[in-house]
């Protein structure tokens, strides 16, 4: 829709375009009709030219009317924008208001009835005034849109968002990507009005203090502009949105507003169905695309450690996937894996365009530095660096160098105590054929050795008790616990339940002696108990040595084993279902499956929950009042009595015991509702059988923990399982387990970290970055009693340490001891931000639809008028249309005008 910087003019020209009309007429009536006897023998020839002389006036008037309405249109120097139905509305009428005007115009200049006449030329000027009012609605709302401002160069607020992920790292002969976006945002600034202000945004942050008010020169935007370099983060464009959104707020004093992102527009940029709504929100917003011609990329999209956590006996098994997007294949890649800044492995390959390609590394521990040590004695865990690096020979073929490293945190353990539980515990004798049921996974963890100094380097240090001999003690430092094979679980419920609740992991494993109907009257205590699931009494199947006629084994159904403990990094779909396959399985006990209970036992949980916090709500309450009498001397005996008894309720609602619980992950829990704990608790069916879909393997959550029912045995004949190759999914399972109970180590660029800490004013915290540079980290109340602290400026891809330096001069920098994980992380850019397709114009069309921005390439100019302004030269071609009808007329009054013959008289 056609709308004006300067309307006043368009309406001047339409009521100038009344004069021509005036003229005409005060011409027609310029001279007295006289009557003339001689002259009538002129009429005939006459009125045969008559007609052409009216068209002639005619064509005439309507060139000079439309030349003075479109030199007055021009002068008001209109351009395209896009408008809302109600205003296209208005357009359309001031359209057909103008041409009815013509047209009545020309009716009443055509006809000879006096009565015609008048009614043409009252239409006319009725449908001309409705036309002067429809362009001053239209001058009107483009001035509510802040576009009248331009015509007088009156400052405005232009806020910048520069994306700086790390593919805009991407080179080429111009530099990179940020380069060009820079030289692009540049240009922008210096074409902005004197006394602009302007938000220089990184999409990404930056490494320093974000900065987000408005620059009131020039100089300054583009000094911020200067200082933004890449990071290893990935934009997002809804936050991109939300920024310019805020900035706009902040500057209220300038109405007119312009909003222009500069990206490289990657597909992961912008969510699949993005908000229309939401860019419509911004005032005037412009996106620029500066992309790749070519992409050529070759990097390192993943990097694990198999079981999560390694040992100093195994060789730990690291996993990296190299990817190749080009036009051309790609030899002697090189992959090195380092430890601790030491490479120890090297590999060449060769990638075709598209492909991706996992790289095994095998490598022994048994030699690591000392970095982030966690415990002490035999329980302990020492973190390493770990990097793998892709490197192309000669640098043809990758442009993008920021994704060609990935890193690790890995975990070193050794003497972690796990707990195995069975009916012989450790009067177990294999001599004399009395073997605990847990006997197999305990050789897997711990294979037998033969020196002390070997076994303290063993992953784990197994604690093998009945079950009579648990205690609070035994459980305190155990990472893990494995119960087979029991009949009962006697008294040991309250306690196995609070430790799962601080965050411990529990399995019970069927087997051996294992009575389904002790376990389900004194185990799941309509969910209060430790069972992840009901047990039914009616066992499946029969062991081989009672069986009664034909003997029908069962299977793992394969199609239900999709969770991580099942799913073997390198192995294809077809070897993993022959692997599990292959065990036999004869005995399970049965589990209530009905979809009512499940649901029965959720709302339980959260009607327990419900009351377990009122409980702690007036507990509270009584404590503070409690603290309070005793400031002012009024405790009595009766006070101090209650007071121990509300101690014991806590302890007993809430144990904090173990010795390597994570107290923030236990204050999340608290910020829950009861229903959103109650729904994650909620048992889930982690692999089945072929017999009637039964369950194989049952988790639930409880508190901070994990519960764990396995419904057939480990190791006596009710099934093959861990005499075959399939017992490596104890393997995977055990160690995710242990892995789960060290602190977290590796996270993603942009996460933001909590660490634990005390506050103390002999401390000084520092985080060390990648390029070992020093900033400096506050310690912050996280909440009434706990301190900690955050770490939100990691935006490079690298391992970085946080240390505490005392204040004390004889005191050297050193790792907090009483800091638990807070020594050792890595972080890495999310691998999507190496995939380089981005959008075009059509493509984002189809995500954003039409409204509400402006696209630009990057061979186009930022619009200093905004993003609804197109055709900002259309008043060139109106003075030409003006010069075309001005010389029309001239041709049509100078075309030689015949007179009509007359034919002689004769006398």
């Amino acid at each position: 829709m056609f709308k004006f910087f300067a309307g006043t003019f368009a309406i001047a020209g339409l009521v100038a375009a009344v004069g021509p009309i005036i003229i005409h007429l005060l011409n027609r009536r310029r001279f007295r009709v006289v009557e003339w006897a001689a002259m009538d023998f002129l009429r005939q020839a006459m009125q045969r030219s008559r007609r052409a002389v009216q068209l002639r006036d005619l064509l005439v008037l309507v060139l000079r009317c439309l030349a003075v309405v479109i030199f007055g249109a021009a002068l008001a120097r209109p351009f395209l924008s896009g408008v809302s139905s109600s205003t296209m509305l208005v357009g359309i009428g001031t359209a057909l208001a103008i041409v009815g005007a013509v047209g009545t115009a020309a009716s009443g200049i055509l006809t000879s009835q006096k009565k015609v006449r008048g009614l043409s030329f009252g239409a006319c000027a009725l449908c001309a005034g409705l036309g002067t009012l429809g362009l001053f609605s239209m001058l009107r709302e483009a001035n509510d849109q802040g576009l009248g401002v331009l015509t007088s160069r009156q400052p405005i607020h232009a806020v910048l968002l520069i994306d700086n992920s790390m593919s805009m790292g991407y080179e080429s002969l111009e530099g990179t990507l940020l380069d060009r976006a820079r030289t692009k945002a540049a240009e922008f600034i210096d074409a902005l009005p004197s006394g602009s202000q302007i938000n220089v945004l990184p999409l990404c942050g930056s490494d320093e203090a974000d900065t987000t008010s408005a620059y009131r020169n020039k100089s300054d935007a583009r000094a911020a502009l200067d200082r933004i370099q890449v990071v290893d983060r990935i934009g997002r464009a809804n936050f991109a949105i939300d920024q310019a959104a805020a900035a706009c707020r902040q500057v209220p004093e300038l109405p007119s507003k312009r909003v222009v992102l500069i990206s490289d527009q990657q597909a992961n940029l912008w969510a699949a169905e993005t908000n229309a709504s939401q860019l419509a929100a911004l005032p005037d917003f412009q996106i620029m695309r500066i992309a790749p011609e070519e992409i050529e990329n070759v990097w390192v999209s993943e990097f694990q450690l198999q079981d999560g956590v390694a040992d100093t006996e195994t060789p730990a098994v690291f996993l990296a996937t190299i990817q190749h997007a080009g036009s051309h294949p790609l030899t002697n890649v090189q992959i090195q894996l380092s430890i601790d800044g030491t490479e120890l492995a090297s590999r060449l390959v060769d990638l075709e365009p598209g492909q991706s390609r996992q790289i095994e590394f095998r490598q022994r521990l048994d030699n690591v530095t000392d970095t982030g040590a966690l415990g002490s004695g035999i329980s302990q865990a020492t973190f390493v660096r770990a990097t793998v690096t892709v490197r192309v020979e000669g640098g043809v073929g990758d442009r993008l160098l920021r994704d060609n490293s990935r890193h690790l945190v890995v975990p070193v353990v050794a003497g972690l105590p796990v707990v195995f539980v069975d009916q012989y515990g450790e009067t177990e004798n294999p001599d004399r054929g009395e073997i605990g049921e847990t006997y197999r996974l305990r050789r897997l963890l711990a294979p037998q050795t033969s020196t002390d100094e070997e076994l303290n380097r063993q992953l784990v240090r197994i604690r093998h008790l009945t079950i009579d001999r648990l205690t609070e003690e035994v459980l305190s430092d155990a990472r893990l616990v494995v119960i087979a094979g029991v009949e009962s679980p006697g008294d040991s419920v309250p306690l196995l339940r609070q430790y799962v609740e601080q965050g411990g992991s529990l399995i019970v494993a069927a087997g051996a002696d294992f009575d389904a109907g002790e376990w389900a009257a004194q185990a799941w205590l309509d969910g209060a108990g430790i069972l992840p699931i009901q047990l039914t009494t009616e066992p499946v199947g029969q062991l081989p040595e009672v069986a009664v006629g034909e003997l029908r084994p069962f299977y793992l159904d394969f199609r239900s084993l999709q969770h991580d403990f099942f799913l073997i990094e390198g192995e294809t779909q077809d070897s993993l279902a022959d692997l599990y396959r292959t065990p036999l399985f004869f005995k399970a006990v049965a589990v209530e499956t009905e979809q009512s209970l499940i649901d029965a036992l959720v709302a339980a949980e959260a009607t327990r929950i419900t009351k377990n916090r009122e409980v702690f709500s007036k507990s509270d309450a009584s404590r503070a009042e409690w603290d309070q009498l005793d400031r002012q001397g009024n405790l009595t005996d009766e006070h101090v009595s209650e007071r121990a008894f509300d101690e014991a309720r806590r302890r007993e609602l809430q144990p904090r015991w173990l010795s390597w619980s994570d107290t923030d992950a236990l204050a999340r829990l608290d910020e829950l509702t009861p229903d959103e704990l109650a729904e994650r608790s909620r048992p889930r069916i982690l692999a089945r059988y072929t017999l009637e879909e039964r369950p194989f393997l049952t988790e639930r959550r409880i508190g901070a923990g994990r519960s764990f029912f396995l419904s057939s045995g480990l190791f006596s004949s009710w099934n093959t399982l861990t005499s075959t190759n399939a017992i490596l999914m104890f393997d995977r399972m055990l160690r995710q387990l242990l892995e789960d109970t060290l602190p977290r180590r590796n996270y993603e660029t942009g996460d933001v970290v909590t660490l634990p800490a005390r506050r103390s004013d002999q401390l000084r915290w520092e985080l060390v970055q990648p390029d070992s540079s020093r900033d400096a980290i506050a310690v912050e109340a996280l909440s009434a009693e706990r301190y900690g602290l955050r770490i939100h400026r990691a935006v490079n891809n690298g391992h970085y340490n946080v240390v505490s330096t005392s204040t004390d001069i004889e005191a050297n920098p050193s790792a907090d001891p009483n800091v638990e994980g807070a020594t050792l992380l890595a972080f890495n850019c999310p691998p999507e931000e190496s995939q380089l397709e981005t959008l075009d114009a059509l493509a984002f069309e189809e995500r954003a639809g039409t409204d509400g921005y402006r696209w630009l390439e990057a061979d186009e100019t930022i619009s200093v008028e905004g993003a609804r302004i197109r055709g900002r030269n259309l008043w060139k071609w109106l003075i030409g249309a003006v010069l075309v009808f001005l010389l029309t007329e001239m041709l049509i009054l100078a075309w030689p005008n015949r007179r009509p013959e007359i034919a002689p008289q004769n006398a």
